[in-house]
């Protein structure tokens, strides 16, 4: 397959500034294979999402990225170029990262993306490529969560934040492995609606009185966590994804009860995920996906946008609570 000199992508130069400032245009830039000292392969993109933590990394100056950077962490396209298996060329193929790509390595926000030729994962055959383009840093987040949790079927996992990306993928994975799901939010349409239900006295009302056993948090409010470790059953797991968006972000625990409780919080960053990490847990997600023990958002939840767009909506990403979007490529016949 025929691999352009030049391919367009969208670049940001991060700066420090007092005040932040998002400074993204679209370039045409050389497809560098140098760049890895590994057998690569290169990979013709076809969708890619947009995630707040995309917007985040453009944004601000991180010690030791890539300065000017192409930004974006998931993508799903076409094998065009493998230099130890040529034969695989034209698989369709998806993929995500923790820090490397964007802040290491050049992004997913452009035409095309090098990997190395080990950390390649079969697209599923039943997601589209705008789904297989955006599932990657959510499910891998909240994969991860459920790890940590050491989760056993039957236990019951109350969510915050279960109508978001994470929450949703959380959700889902804890489902297929057999727990009990209490899905909570400020919207209507789940199990606890927390707006109308700020105690969360409806949690045990659902559960026969019971406490959860484990507390899915994806919505980073101080306030929510303190109430939710007060209703955390003994020996209970409290995962949290995200820093508190509260004007005081401070959160109090109480160590005693914590102690007495034989309880644990434990933060999940998939930013530490690398390459090889990010291949098993995808892997692994690519057989749920096509048994159908997973499922993800619909297509028609993400709104597809090109280059031109995606420069124009991405300070939309970093609202949370915001829409989910793709970033799509036109795909070409060879």
């Amino acid at each position: 397959m025929h691999i352009p000199s030049h391919i367009p992508a969208l670049l940001s130069c991060p700066t420090i500034h007092q005040t932040l400032q998002l400074d993204l245009s679209i370039e045409y830039l050389y497809v560098l294979l140098s760049s890895l000292s590994v057998p690569r392969a290169v990979i013709r993109v076809h969708a890619a999402g947009i995630h707040s933590s995309d917007y985040f990394n453009a944004l601000h100056d991180h010690p030791g990225g890539l300065k000017p950077m192409i930004p974006g962490r998931d993508y799903a396209g076409v094998i065009v170029h493998h230099e130890t298996q040529p034969d695989l060329v034209g698989n369709a193929v998806y993929g995500s990262s923790g820090r490397e790509l964007s802040l290491q390595r050049a992004g997913t926000h452009a035409g095309y993306v090098v990997m190395p030729e080990d950390c390649l994962v079969r697209k599923p055959e039943n997601l589209s490529w705008i789904q297989a383009g955006a599932v990657g840093v959510p499910f891998c987040t909240a994969y991860v969560m459920c790890e940590r949790a050491r989760l056993c079927a039957g236990e019951v996992v109350l969510i915050f934040g279960a109508t978001g990306f994470v929450g949703n993928a959380a959700g889902e994975i804890a489902a297929a492995k057999g727990c009990r799901v209490i899905r909570a939010s400020r919207r209507d349409g789940v199990d606890v609606n927390i707006s109308l239900d700020e105690e969360l006295a409806s949690v045990l009302d659902i559960n026969g009185g019971k406490r959860p056993d484990v507390i899915f948090d994806c919505a980073g409010s101080a306030a929510l966590m303190e109430r939710g470790l007060e209703i955390l059953g003994k020996g209970g797991r409290y995962i949290f994804i995200s820093d508190m968006s509260d004007a005081v972000p401070e959160v109090k625990v109480d160590v005693g009860k914590i102690l007495e409780m034989d309880q644990s919080i434990s933060g999940v960053n998939s930013w530490n995920l690398d390459l090889i990490e990010v291949k098993r847990i995808m892997t692994n997600l690519t057989e749920m996906f096509e048994k159908g023990s997973i499922q993800a958002p619909l297509e028609e939840s993400f709104t597809a946008v090109d280059l031109e767009g995606a420069v124009d909506i991405y300070p939309e990403v970093g609202k949370r609570g915001g829409k989910k979007y793709v970033i799509t490529f036109e795909i070409e016949e060879d």
